[in-house]
């Protein structure tokens, strides 16, 4: 097993394990894409790590500099890309969620639950028993258990880390639902469009708190 460390972002001193670990070594955040560990071994300041994740959470730059106990320094800077089109971990949506009857016009008080497996999210409505099974990369949504249409397709568009979009189509009519998230995370607005078959619009807004 190679080096581990588990820590927080509190610049206190925690101890090193496994193989080639330091004895010591301690993390702090800097700004919103930065963390920096600092790395002891038998008292010396023996390694600085600065890693930096682009504003599109696509590259980590990883800059490790060496502090040689004679002095001087040597830097080695590392750049990795993510591959395929991971959604991240938490991602922002997960929990359980609970329609806020005085922010909500219209509509009777529900409960949305959603959970992720890699980059598989599952859209659970457990008054209708519906689950709505999304694989992020490509939009594809399958809808299972309660009563299911069999001409009810849905497709899945992750706008921003912030936003995201529904739709649904039963012959020739479409739901379309944008769900967008508030900066703290911790309500869910739906802006629900319905177009009928002669393509006039009708939308309704609905305000989830999230629970937990």
């Amino acid at each position: 097993m190679g080096p581990m460390l588990t820590a927080s972002f509190d610049e206190k001193e925690y101890p090193g394990s496994g193989a080639f670990a330091n004895d010591r070594f301690k993390v702090k955040k800097i700004g919103k894409n930065d963390f920096q560990i600092d790395e002891y071994r038998d008292g010396q300041h023996v390694l600085t790590e600065r890693d930096h994740v682009s504003d599109d959470g696509r590259k980590l730059t990883r800059t490790l500099t060496t502090h040689h106990a004679k002095g001087g320094n040597t830097i080695n800077v590392f750049t990795y890309n993510r591959k395929g089109e991971q959604i991240g971990s938490p991602y922002p949506y997960i929990g359980s969620w609970t329609m806020d009857p005085a922010a909500t016009k219209w509509g009777a008080e529900n409960t949305i639950v959603i959970a992720q497996n890699g980059d598989v999210l599952t859209w659970t409505n457990p008054v209708s028993g519906m689950v709505t099974t999304i694989n992020v990369p490509n939009g594809q949504a399958t809808t299972t258990g309660g009563y299911v249409p069999k001409d009810m397709t849905r497709k899945f568009n992750r706008i921003d880390d912030h936003t995201i979009e529904m739709v649904t189509t039963r012959g020739s009519r479409t739901v379309t639902s944008r769900y967008t998230l508030s900066p703290d995370g911790r309500t869910m607005t739906e802006q629900r469009t319905i177009t009928d078959a002669g393509g006039a619009p009708t939308t309704n807004t609905f305000v989830y708190e999230k629970q937990g």
